[in-house]
This record gives C-alpha cells, sequence and structure tokens, in this order.
C-alpha cells in the first residue's frame, strides 16, 4: 500500500466544518424529527468525506481526525436517534 500525503482543501474544510455544525447540533438537540434527520445526515456526510478525500492511507492528520468525527457523528447520532424513540 502506497503511503502519500494529499493536500487540504476547499471542499475537506467545507466537509470537516459541517461535520462539526452536525455534531454540536446532535449533541444538543433532543427532538425526534431532527434526529432522525441527523442520522441521515450523518451517513451523507460519511459519504461525502469518502468522495473528497483521495486515500483513508493519506499521512495528512486532518483526514484522520475527520475520518474520527465522522464516525462518531455516525454513532452518536443513530444510537441518539434510537434511545430518544425509544424513551418516547
Amino acid at each position: 500500500m502506497k503511503n502519500s500525503y494529499y493536500p487540504t482543501t476547499t471542499p475537506k474544510i467545507v466537509v470537516f466544518v459541517v461535520t462539526i455544525l452536525l455534531f454540536i447540533w446532535t449533541i444538543i438537540d433532543s427532538n425526534l424529527i431532527h434526529l432522525g434527520g441527523l442520522a441521515f445526515a450523518s451517513l451523507v456526510m460519511l459519504m461525502f468525506h469518502f468522495h473528497f478525500y483521495e486515500s483513508t492511507s493519506d499521512k495528512n492528520i486532518f483526514n484522520k481526525i475527520d475520518f474520527i468525527l465522522q464516525l462518531f457523528l455516525v454513532f452518536i447520532s443513530i444510537i441518539k436517534f434510537f434511545v430518544i424513540s425509544g424513551i418516547n
């Protein structure tokens, strides 16, 4: 496997910023409809991560931080949706 370094571009920064905003919104909000949309949006953002980042073997630390944040967003949004929907 080839180790490479890809530069940080504007679409990568936009995906990262939107992911942070969705992560904060997921933590703060407890509306069931919003959480369903956020859970779906987290999966779409994970797809965007793989679309804009060229490789997972990238040595750019920004790639690793965004990927870990993407996974946390997916897990937290889906788990919070199921927990809140189970309480109601």
